[in-house]
């Protein structure tokens, strides 16, 4: 029931920046209160809100950013579904975020954002020294939507989508 919900929570998930501001002053707020097994910046990253997540990481006690969804979902990989470019540059520019986080049925932000053809994304994920885990590209590559994106996860696109070999 959405009216059971957190204030904090409830307004990360409308977009009400004003109103998460003006909550983020209070002594007593908990920026990282769960509801419905989600957190403020996990809705708020899921409802592709920038400018509650920079608010929300700017805290004086920023929310875990790792924490995840009853489904294993970070902030991260909820952008990465979504294609949110955004949200994704403002999440990488995080100390102790882990790229290679997995959900419950074992995919990473690149992962998903490769099944959704999320083509910018995966090169930002790629590009991303923290997210080249073999078995991450390997999985993001048995994901892939599209085929561009899985000939550049193996390598034989450049960055422009240009070929660097022939198949």
């Amino acid at each position: 029931n959405v009216q059971q919900a957190p204030p904090l929570f409830h307004a990360a998930k409308k977009g009400h920046v004003e109103v998460v501001r003006r909550l983020l002053q209070l002594d007593t707020i908990d920026v990282n209160q769960q509801f419905w097994n989600s957190t403020p910046l996990c809705v708020a990253s899921e409802m592709g809100h920038l400018e509650v997540i920079r608010l929300l990481l700017e805290h004086t006690t920023p929310p875990d950013i790792n924490l995840k969804t009853y489904m294993g979902d970070t902030a991260l990989s909820l952008a990465a579904y979504d294609g949110n470019l955004a949200i994704i540059n403002l999440l990488l520019e995080e100390n102790g975020l882990d790229v290679t986080a997995t959900d419950k049925f074992g995919d990473t932000a690149l992962c998903k954002a490769a099944r959704n053809g999320h083509e910018q994304v995966v090169k930002r994920l790629y590009r991303h020294t923290r997210a080249k885990c073999p078995g991450d590209v390997k999985r993001a590559i048995e994901a892939a939507s599209n085929c561009r994106i899985a000939l550049y996860l193996e390598g034989h696109l450049d960055q422009e989508g240009n070929f660097r070999t022939w198949p």
